[in-house]
């Protein structure tokens, strides 16, 4: 019973983990990509052939959903530690 618990704990750091280098890599990346169509938008720096409009939904599509399953998985591992602490 006592290894159970003590596997439990250790899946959910692991998860817990994981998902914060999925959340920081991802998103790190997503937020350089969007602030950067932004300030072209903006006319804050040159955008000579139009891609940030391409950009900005690209890097949403596919920078935000790792982010976003990143999240999801430090959510799912601090719930589970939760769990296996109080019972």
């Amino acid at each position: 019973m006592i290894a159970d618990e003590a596997q439990r704990r250790h899946a959910a750091r692991q998860t817990i983990a994981i998902g914060a280098l999925v959340c920081g890599l991802c998103g790190s990346c997503t937020a350089y990509f969007v602030v950067g169509s932004i300030l072209a938008f903006l006319g804050l720096v040159t955008d000579e052939f139009g891609v940030s409009v391409i950009v900005l939904p690209v890097s949403l599509v596919f920078g935000g959903s790792p982010t976003l399953i990143g999240a999801l998985m430090i959510r799912s591992g601090l719930r589970k530690l939760k769990q296996a602490s109080t019972s």
